[in-house]
């Protein structure tokens, strides 16, 4: 198998015409997409696919120096939620699931 520059591996469509689409359809619907640069939706989809995983290998996250940790309860009675975070960062780092706290003897 050849490589060419300007496509990745077993891509169908150019990486110019990739990243068009991809820009584009975060404007419109995949369908709208599509219908502009007269592709299938399912390419479409796929380019999106490949875009997002793109970004996702290649995102930068500053390093974590402080981690704050807080419970937090998310109903009535005693069912907590343990939280994990950068307090530099807005969203979480982890979120665990309900945790039930130790009885009391």
């Amino acid at each position: 198998m050849e490589d060419f520059p300007w496509a990745e591996s077993w891509a169908r469509v150019t990486m110019a015409l990739s990243n068009a689409v991809a820009v584009l359809a975060r404007e419109l619907s995949w369908q709208g997409t599509a219908r502009h640069y007269g592709l299938n939706w399912k390419s479409v989809a796929t380019i999106v696919k490949r875009a997002v995983a793109y970004g996702l290998r290649h995102r930068k996250r500053p390093p974590v120096h402080v981690i704050g940790i807080d419970e937090v309860s998310r109903r009535k009675g005693q069912v907590y939620r343990i939280r994990q975070s950068n307090p530099t960062l807005t969203p979480p780092i982890a979120a665990t699931a309900a945790a039930q706290p130790t009885p009391r003897v």
